[in-house]
This record gives structure tokens, sequence and C-alpha cells, in this order.
């Protein structure tokens, strides 16, 4: 039985993310004379100049706007943001603080 695209691709993406996964944390270790925070800060930086990039090339700040102006969605993007930069910063530090085995294994024993 044929399996669909989509489902061949996921399975793909998944196992990228968990190659990452498992190779980003020995490059924190690189960069260990960097300040902890400095990293998730920079992180965070840069995502929002690409993202905007991003929409300004595909000429879509009216849908930014849009979702932005409903507070329902503005306040989910805005604990979603917090949540993942509270994982990030946590896992960086983790990493830099000699404890690269357990935060690593804190992402490999997670729900499919």
């Amino acid at each position: 039985m044929k399996r669909p695209d989509g489902l061949t691709a996921g399975v793909l993406y998944t196992l990228g993310a968990f190659l990452l996964w498992g190779l980003i944390p020995p490059y924190w270790k690189l960069i260990a004379n960097v300040p902890a925070l400095q990293i998730p800060a920079h992180r965070i930086v840069w995502t929002c100049l690409f993202l905007a990039l991003f929409i300004t090339a595909r000429g879509r700040w009216g849908s930014v706007r849009a979702a932005l102006g409903k507070p329902k969605t503005a306040l989910t993007l805005l604990l979603t943001a917090v949540l993942v930069t509270v994982n990030w910063t946590l896992f960086i530090v983790g990493v830099l603080s000699d404890r690269m085995v357990e935060v690593s294994m804190g992402y490999f024993i997670n729900p499919w």
C-alpha cells in the first residue's frame, strides 16, 4: 500500500527535526563563551528581521494587522512567543550549564 506524499514528507521533516535537535546542543557548547541570554536574544531579533522581510516580500502585512487586531489572537501569539522563549532559554542555559544529556533527553522523550 502506497503512502500519501504528505505523510512521507511529514516523516522526513520529523526525522530532520530530531537530527537537528541532536546536533544543536554541541553547537551551543562551541559558543559557550557567549552569555546564555544573549543567544535567545539574537534568535529573537534575527527571526523578527527575517519574518519582516518575508512578510514584506509576500505583501502580507494586512494579514498581520488583521490577526493582531483580534485581541484573542494577539494574546495567543504573545503567550506562545513567551513559552517558546522560555523553552529555548532553559534549553540553552541547561546546555551551557553542562546538562547537555539531560536537556537533550528532554527533547528526545516527547510524544509523537
